[in-house]
């Protein structure tokens, strides 16, 4: 069971450039239920985490990786709309 501000240990994966250990504090939980192709229905668990404990090198590979993610992403949205 887990609760808010509950500390889990987490590793972050980057692919192709090893990993960052971290604790990661529970912000924000919220219980659904998806369903499958095949139409059966399953419980998913969305978390909010606040990682700390983490080396600056991968803090700041972090947000190296988020701040190219939120760039495509923005570019796809405007290409979008000239479509």
């Amino acid at each position: 069971e887990l609760r808010l501000g509950q500390k889990l240990p987490v590793k972050l994966l980057f692919i192709g450039s090893g990993y960052a250990d971290a604790i990661g504090v529970v912000c924000s939980a919220q219980r659904d239920v998806a369903e499958d192709p095949d139409g059966a229905s399953r419980p998913t668990l969305t978390l909010g985490l606040c990682f700390t404990n983490m080396d600056i090198r991968d803090i700041r590979y972090l947000e190296r990786m988020v701040a190219r993610k939120v760039s495509a992403c923005r570019q796809q949205e405007r290409e979008a709309e000239y479509l």
